[in-house]
């Protein structure tokens, strides 16, 4: 007879198991509930079904059996022998079930396609009410030439297909029947083989050690809490013991274990965390990656015509070096994974190991992570939170710009905030994997010591645009320099729509600025303040990521964009050279303008709600005509709605800038629709083009939709996502998911039947992609005339994956991108 459910206990039959001599069935029913679709007359989902046990008064093999049967049904046994224990085990189990069915997931994929296709890489996790340490997952699947997604065995790794028999769009199956390459959380080394580093505070610098149990109590944040606030140990017993079981929690021991080094250890006698998923043992050291992209570093392919840079590239340490992808997660690191070894035989790639290469934890990280050790399931900090951004960057060894640059300068540089989860930015050299000292710490601003910084830069919510300007010595000569643009972040005092605590007075991420590569140290700053060069009305957090944009296709940034939270687009033009070393008084840069491109209302309070940028402008041309687009929406508050006092309607603008180098007498735009402002309302025309005003137009879409990803640009159409939150059920994932597509020169949208007055563009606006929180639109472009994707990953693990169209324009650009 078969063992089922794999507990040494033989059962007879099969479904429904209604023998009146069975024993043991319970847990077996649990398993086939899992692996089974329970309701197939839902062909649009797989419904399994998710046991949770109470034990109450039972002792010996009754408890084995239920706690087996909530490891197969993927849910939580509990047990207690007091009615308050009951209650707390029944309020315990809805909380979990609430938590699961709030997981998000999110896609990376590649944005030029081979014939042999590339990778697409998937991140999960899911919330979890019974700890502040919540798992995560990175996979890695194949994506063909044709937008299919497979299985490391060729099968579609897709159910629930969106367009049968493709294997383009739907849910992803589970790993036993359709495993990945590799699932990171699972190849994560033990605690006593990671590679870890730590930034701490050096007094006026910034510190790389190990982690390891040279990190004291103080490096942690120095109070560390009572001992009766992290899960009992014998091994530990007093406050003195705090710091050693904490670093060897977060290095991946359990809770008092691994607390001395010794034999060649880092932590002795270290018993590494894992977890039961699916009723298997699995590691349990990776945690939630959460709004943190993804970003693949392959070998150097930047489009920079310059000898040195073709002799950098073509270095076989740099032609062939291993693929990596790297991630934060809210565990307190920013982590680096194996993703594909080179073979200069075939020319291509392997998928890799999905191995852990190094965890790096920024000094924002550092003083948090003690609460992911606590026994408390209402904490869950967010640490390394950020989506970094990688570019290859010439950083001159000598200073002196008369001499040619060399291979050697050219370097491959991550820059990362870390969003929600700390008030800096951070900077690596990831050049070299083979390098024993991969990654190579360059800096981090602010550092822990500076106070003065400290009080303007905010949560660094902004994606770094890494870019070259041009600068001047005090010779006259030019000097190239490499810099990040970020904005300031996000804080709730520098929100209108915050009213209980936004302060007109505070400074906190008020401000743009650009950081010198090499140094670390701001050579260029606009923010709030009455001092020269600062901007006296800049009332309002900038969280989003700036657009910088190279006009006129030198290789030199040559003008900023960038939203507020105020409703208000200010603009940078930094064509010109700007001062070189500038002194704390003319970090504005005299030579570079600074002034606000847009208001969404001029005639609004400078407090109250307003519409807010939360993300970067998109842009393209045409016509010979720079049309700049942004999405508004509370991404801070994602259930506001205009009962709550929030914007009734939030709004897409579509900005004509027919002055880019503001050579003119440039003027500010009033958003709001002409004859009173100077945009055209399209709101009502989706299905044709209509005429619109010489500075653009705008749409506004329903009460409480926001618009909540970075817009995709491409063939002269704009592809953006929205989310209206739904609290009535709380046992999905709340809320609908629109992605909108439409001609950037009118309006007319992009979906639906074709439209008779264009060759491209169809007559509906929007697309309704179902519940659930969607992400950033991600395009990638097939080999030849069509099979482009457009593939939007959502909060429930759905893929949407559809065609974003063939190369046919009628407009001659066919692909903008800003500089990143």
């Amino acid at each position: 007879d078969p063992d089922i459910g794999n507990d040494a206990t033989p059962e007879v039959g099969v479904p429904p198991w209604s023998f009146a001599s069975g024993t043991g069935y319970l847990d077996d029913i649990a398993l086939f509930m899992q692996q089974n679709d329970c309701r197939p007359d839902y062909p649009s989902t797989t419904n399994v079904v998710d046991v949770y046990t109470v034990g109450f008064t039972t002792t010996g093999a009754v408890n084995a059996l239920l706690q087996k049967t909530a490891t197969n049904g993927n849910g939580l046994y509990f047990n207690g022998n007091q009615a308050e224990e009951l209650t707390e085990a029944l309020v315990d189990s809805v909380q979990d079930i609430i938590s699961k069915s709030q997981g998000f997931s999110a896609a990376t994929v590649p944005a030029a396609r081979t014939s042999d296709g590339g990778k697409l890489y998937t991140t999960l996790f899911q919330p979890t009410s019974a700890r502040p340490f919540w798992p995560g997952l990175l996979r890695s699947y194949q994506i063909t030439a044709a937008g299919e997604i497979l299985d490391k065995n060729g099968a579609c790794a897709l159910t629930d297909l969106a367009n049968p028999p493709e294997c383009t769009g739907g849910t992803f199956q589970s790993e036993d029947i359709s495993p990945p390459y590799w699932n990171a959380s699972k190849k994560m080394p033990d605690a006593n083989n990671r590679n870890l580093k730590v930034s701490t505070d050096g007094g006026g610098s910034q510190d790389i050690e190990d982690w390891d149990h040279g990190i004291s109590a103080a490096d942690l944040g120095g109070a560390l809490g009572a001992v009766s606030d992290y899960p009992p140990s014998p091994n530990v017993n007093s406050t003195s013991d705090l710091d050693e079981a904490l670093v060897a929690f977060i290095a991946g021991c359990e809770w008092g274990t691994g607390m001395a080094a010794g034999g060649g250890d880092d932590f002795q006698g270290c018993v590494d965390r894992t977890r039961v998923e699916n009723g298997v043992t699995v590691p349990d050291r990776l945690g939630d990656i959460f709004h943190s992209n993804p970003v693949v570093v392959g070998p150097p392919t930047s489009f920079i015509p310059e000898l040195s840079y073709a002799q950098f590239a073509a270095d076989p340490t740099h032609a062939g070096r291993d693929r990596v992808i790297i991630a934060g997660a809210n565990d307190g690191f920013l982590h680096g994974f194996h993703a594909g070894t080179y073979d200069s035989a075939t020319k291509k790639y392997d998928a890799g190991t999905g191995v852990e290469l190094f965890g790096f934890m920024p000094w924002g990280a550092r003083t948090k992570v003690m609460d992911l050790a606590k026994d408390d399931s209402t904490l869950h900090p967010l640490t390394v939170d950020g989506s970094p951004a990688v570019a290859d960057v010439w950083i001159d060894s000598n200073a002196d710009p008369t001499d040619a640059k060399s291979a050697s300068e050219w370097k491959t540089v991550l820059v990362t905030g870390l969003r929600e989860g700390g008030e800096h930015y951070l900077a690596l050299d990831v050049t070299d994997p083979s390098d024993p000292d991969y990654p190579e710490y360059l800096w981090e601003f602010p550092l822990e010591s500076d106070v003065a910084w400290r009080g303007y830069i905010a949560q660094t919510w902004s994606r770094p645009v890494i870019t070259r300007v041009r600068l001047e010595n005090g010779v006259g000569e030019m000097l190239e320099t490499w810099v990040a643009i970020v904005g300031f972040g996000y804080d709730p005092k520098s929100d209108p729509n915050d009213t209980a605590q936004y302060d007109i007075n505070s400074t906190k991420g008020r401000g743009i600025m650009m950081i010198d590569i090499k140094t670390g140290r701001p050579v260029a700053v606009r923010k709030f303040g009455t001092a020269a060069g600062d901007i006296p009305d800049m009332y309002y957090a900038m969280p989003s990521t700036p657009g910088v944009l190279d006009y006129d296709q030198d290789g030199f940034a040559d003008v900023v964009y960038i939203g507020d939270l105020g409703g208000n687009i200010w603009k940078w033009v930094i064509r010109a050279r700007g001062t070189a070393n500038p002194s704390p008084g003319v970090l504005y840069q005299p030579n570079w303008p600074f002034r606000k491109f847009f208001d969404d209302d001029p005639t609004a309070p400078v407090t109250g709600h307003a519409r807010s940028f939360y993300y970067p402008p998109s842009a393209t041309v045409v016509n010979g005509i720079l049309h700049i687009g942004m999405g508004t929406g509370e991404r801070a508050d994602l259930n506001c709605t205009s009962a709550d006092g929030c914007v009734l309607l939030n709004r897409f603008y579509m900005l004509k800038d027919r002055d880019v180098y503001d050579t003119g007498s440039p003027s500010t735009i009033d958003g709001r629709a002409a004859p009173a402002g100077e945009l055209s309302d399209i709101t009502a025309f989706e299905d044709n083009c209509p005429v619109v005003e010489p500075r653009g137009f705008f749409f506004s879409v329903p009460d409480g939709e926001k618009f909540v990803t970075n817009s995709e640009v491409f063939n002269a159409f704009f592809f953006i996502s929205t989310f209206k939150p739904d609290l009535s059920n709380l046992c999905e994932p709340s809320g609908i998911s629109t992605l909108y597509g439409f001609l950037a020169k009118c309006g007319q949208g992009y979906f639906g039947p074709p439209s008779p007055t264009s060759p491209i563009a169809g007559i509906d606006r929007s697309m309704d992609l179902g519940k659930g929180m969607p992400t950033d639109a991600r395009l990638s472009i097939a080999p030849g005339e069509g099979g482009n994707r457009l593939i939007i990953s959502k909060q429930d693990g759905e893929l949407i994956n559809i065609d974003s169209g063939s190369s046919e324009s009628e407009h001659g650009t066919l692909y903008w991108r800003e500089l990143d």
